[in-house]
């Protein structure tokens, strides 16, 4: 059902922003950006990012379920690209020149504002496919609308890029109506979809290539690398990403939920690995490696994670992730500090080893320089970066595009959170790309990393189907 727009934000309040946006705009002879934020009534994101992702718009979503945080972006203000080795760089000098000459008005805080939204490749030096075209390198945008909902309320931010012949009453008036209160999904969130599945690289051929791996790993080449399969998933109906997004909401609530909409087609997961949090300068990331499957009863569940946590195969992988990023955020920060021992991540399906790492940055960073400093952490791509990147490019045989590399959004202090996309799907009409990795090390046997890599492909499965 159609909703007439609603006139949520006064004229009064953001006519002046405007008129001073143009301003600024005719002294310095470039486009201002003009962001206004205010508290609206209750409404949920999923469902203003659903509403919209439908008829095509560019739109993101993010959502922390058991923290009560959501935000959604749609449409563009402006978008910000970065392309081969200095992609984090690039879109942070763009977005620092942006935000210095900014005028920012109304409410404020964590997630309400300007922010950046989107996220970059896992390896830019590997030539992309048609998979994934309208997503490249590095793709941040910086959204018309933004509806953030935390702890506190609801807060809806307006963007708009103005330049110095702008008519600052015209578009403050625009503004004034471009919002209007989302409806609920239209599908019900228990409708079935029948999914058919197959294996893009047969599983005697994936297998034959952790048996390499194995071997080059025994040989001293590199100790850990990490390699993804890739399932297409064909369903009778097409895919509703509103009701997809709410089941991994109900399933995942301790996850992070996202989903980035290009070019008619929507990146969803519902990864259970942070990357980096910047907050007040200070640093959040986690290593997460080391996996086991869920028991069907409380005894049998704590016997898999007690098998789990005295592993000496998942606890040796672990050990390298964790030092690995401890030795990277050494060098950007103060105040490092690892969690030992590792414990257990419980989620609906699987269990993890999980450590977390925290420290504060060195002043005058960003949250772009700690994801260029993390990725790819030894989780998704191995150890040595290097030698593993090389293996990864000639033996995967598939274009990764976005999954398993950082996803996520930064504000205009140049904080904000990323993640590792990972327990994704990349959909497209009734069609959808899939991938799950394992980390292969010494010991590793290439029929059991087979069937982990199953067991981290159910929760999509269990989502769309």
């Amino acid at each position: 059902m159609a909703i007439a727009a609603e006139i949520i934000i006064e004229y009064s309040k953001i006519a002046p922003l405007f008129e001073a946006g143009v301003e600024r705009a005719k002294k310095t002879g470039r486009a201002t950006l003009v962001s206004y934020s205010q508290l609206v009534p209750a409404a949920d994101p999923l469902y203003f990012f659903a509403e919209r992702q439908q008829t095509g718009v560019n739109a993101f979503y993010w959502e922390h379920p058991a923290d009560n945080f959501a935000i959604a972006g749609v449409g563009i203000a402006r978008i910000f690209k970065g392309a081969g080795p200095n992609r984090f760089e690039a879109v942070q000098a763009e977005w620092g020149k942006i935000t210095m000459e900014a005028v920012v008005g109304g409410a404020a805080g964590w997630g309400v504002g300007p922010l950046l939204m989107g996220g970059f490749s896992f390896d830019p030096a590997r030539q992309g496919t048609a998979l994934w075209r309208g997503y490249g390198d590095g793709s941040l945008v910086l959204p018309r609308l933004l509806l953030t909902r935390k702890e506190g309320g609801t807060y809806l931010t307006v963007n708009a890029l103005v330049a110095e012949n702008s008519d600052p009453d015209s578009l403050a008036r625009q503004a004034a109506h471009l919002y209007r209160a989302p409806a609920a999904p239209l599908s019900e969130m228990d409708s079935s979809n029948s999914l058919q599945l197959e294996d893009v690289m047969p599983a005697q051929d994936w297998q034959a290539t952790v048996a390499e791996a194995v071997g080059q790993i025994r040989q001293g080449a590199f100790q850990k690398v990490v390699l993804a399969r890739e399932v297409q998933v064909t369903a009778a109906k097409i895919f509703e990403v509103g009701t997809v997004l709410g089941r991994l909401r109900q399933n995942f609530p301790d996850a992070t939920i996202f989903a980035v909409a290009r070019e008619g087609r929507v990146f969803v997961g519902a990864t259970p690995e942070r990357l980096v949090q910047l907050q007040a300068g200070e640093v959040l990331t986690a290593a997460l490696a080391g996996s086991i499957g869920r028991g069907a009863t409380p005894s049998e569940d704590e016997k898999l994670g007690q098998e789990l946590l005295q592993s000496a195969k998942n606890q040796g992988e672990h050990a390298v992730v964790a030092d690995i990023i401890h030795e990277a955020l050494q060098k950007v920060c103060v105040d490092v500090y690892k969690g030992e021992p590792p414990r257990l991540l419980k989620l609906r399906n699987v269990q993890h080893l999980y450590t977390p790492i925290t420290g504060r940055l060195h002043c005058q960073g960003t949250i772009l320089q700690l994801v260029e400093a993390l990725h790819p952490t030894p989780a998704l791509g191995g150890f040595p970066r290097s030698e593993t990147l090389a293996f990864i490019r000639q033996h995967e045989g598939l274009d990764r595009g976005w999954y398993g590399a950082p996803l996520g959004w930064l504000d205009c202090r140049g904080e904000g959170e990323f993640v590792v996309a990972i327990r994704s799907a990349l959909l497209d009409s009734n069609k959808a790309t899939l991938f799950a990795g394992c980390g292969i090390v010494a010991d590793s046997e290439p029929a059991s990393e087979y069937q982990e890599s199953r067991l981290k492909l159910k929760a999509m499965l269990s989502a769309l189907a």
